[in-house]
């Protein structure tokens, strides 16, 4: 008889829990579909990736999101990339969207080559009472090799740099030389990278662009001294020139100054003209 008391007591607080406790269950698959959009792909080794994630709802009912979050392969279990929104929940009514905030994923400089697994995590309320949590089937995203990311990088600026090279058309033969070299580099580098030897690849492109700029340098130091050499040339014109006015103007006030001379001596003085008309 001592034991019904204490089972009443028992069967009593569990009522209590059960009515207490929101019940927790998963949303119908359909009734939520999430899309990623990332700020930029293909993804490498070593990057932070950028992602915002895209909810469209068909629930019947308004959706409160406290928890979004995305977990990939390579992170623990409980692992997550996302945020915390318990302070600020989003409200999605009924059969509405919502995309969230940029979301930043560091993706291993070691994560292994090829495709990974994700799938997107959410917790909230559904209506007004029942809680939920759901997860997206899961997707796949391809992690490439950091040097090829290098590579890319590179070849475009490379191919850039020869361009403007070629159509500049330099004047000096020694940079014209090194353009050509820079140019053997760049084709070596082609074939490697159709290879996946990005590693192979990346020192050849270095190679071009260090050729190239030595042959802008020396091209620059060329038009400078041919432009040092055009003002001397000019500066000599122009002293020459200011030397033959000087001369001419020289000589023409000499001769001046030699006819006034001849032309006093030619004329009689006036105590020569005086004895002369007393003896007349």
């Amino acid at each position: 008889m001592r034991l019904l008391p204490l089972l009443a007591t028992l069967i009593s607080i569990s009522l209590i829990c059960m009515l207490c406790v929101k019940p927790l269950s998963a949303l119908e698959t359909n009734e939520i579909s999430v899309s990623l959009y990332w700020e930029s792909q293909p993804l490498y080794q070593g990057d932070i990736a950028t992602v915002r994630i895209a909810l469209k709802s068909s629930s019947a009912e308004q959706l409160l999101i406290y928890y979004i979050g995305i977990h990939f392969d390579w992170m623990p279990e409980d692992g997550f990339y996302g945020y915390d929104l318990s302070d600020d929940p989003v409200l999605i009514q009924s059969s509405g969207s919502y995309i969230f905030d940029p979301i930043s994923i560091q993706i291993p400089i070691n994560a292994s080559l090829g495709e990974h697994s994700y799938f997107v995590g959410i917790e909230g309320r559904q209506g007004s009472t029942t809680a939920f949590s759901w997860d997206s089937p899961m997707s796949t995203v391809q992690i490439r090799h950091f040097s090829e990311k290098y590579y890319s990088i590179m070849m475009s600026q490379v191919e850039h740099e020869l361009n403007e090279s070629i159509h500049t058309k330099y004047e000096s033969a020694e940079a014209r030389s090194l353009v050509q070299q820079a140019q053997s580099e760049f084709a070596k580098a082609q074939p490697l990278a159709l290879e996946g030897k990005w590693q192979e690849a990346l020192p050849h492109l270095y190679n071009a662009s260090d050729l190239l700029e030595q042959a802008r340098e020396i091209e620059r130091l060329n038009a400078e001294q041919k432009a040092s050499q055009q003002t001397f040339l000019l500066y000599g014109i122009i002293i020459a020139v200011v030397v033959l006015v000087a001369v001419a103007v020289t000589v023409v006030v000499l001769r001046r100054r030699r006819r006034r001379l001849a032309s006093e001596a030619a004329q009689p003085s006036e105590t020569d003209a005086e004895p002369s008309a007393e003896q007349s």
